[in-house]
């Protein structure tokens, strides 16, 4: 597969797709602002053939978790595949997602969308994936939003536990 043995994530809240400055909370971008340009926030493996990568929050409503999907994508310095829930504004150049528009059943967006304080996790997925509702097991990468929207730095940390092996014939 890949070794995640040195795998690194940032990401900043904010909504850039949708031209309203002060409703941060609601979007995730993984790229990392501090330096003179904008750079990617993730530090990922390339994966084999039939794998991908994909970002999810993990939103809450009554009690009630909902894995929302930021997308997925093959190359960290790049667009992510899809954003369903983004508004028609530019966005960055790398993988993210504005939970401003068309909620999952389940969750009204913008007011469900609120990133402040639940979990962020970046998992390894099969492609074409047939669950597509929930994170695969193999997760890189997790972590947990600050209360502070933009310009703060979230940082996630790599997970000891992803599961390898090697096949020898």
């Amino acid at each position: 597969m890949a070794d995640f043995s040195s795998v690194s994530g940032k990401f900043v809240m904010a909504t850039p797709t949708d031209n309203v400055s002060d409703n941060d909370e609601f979007g995730i971008w993984f790229e990392d602002p501090s330096g003179i340009q904008v750079a990617p926030g993730l530090d990922l493996p390339p994966l084999a053939d039939g794998w991908k990568y994909e970002g999810w929050v993990v939103l809450t409503k009554n009690g009630t978790s909902f894995p929302v999907s930021t997308g997925t994508f093959s190359d960290e310095t790049t667009f992510d595949d899809a954003s369903p829930y983004s508004g028609n504004g530019n966005a960055p150049d790398y993988p993210g997602e504005d939970f401003i528009n068309s909620a999952p059943q389940g969750l009204t967006f913008p007011e469900d969308g609120d990133v402040r304080g639940k979990m962020v996790v970046i998992s390894v997925e099969p492609s074409p994936d047939y669950d597509q509702a929930t994170p695969f097991f193999i997760k890189p990468l997790t972590g947990t939003a600050q209360q502070n929207v933009a310009p703060a730095i979230n940082t996630l940390t790599a997970n000891n536990n992803v599961p390898f092996g090697r096949v020898v014939r």
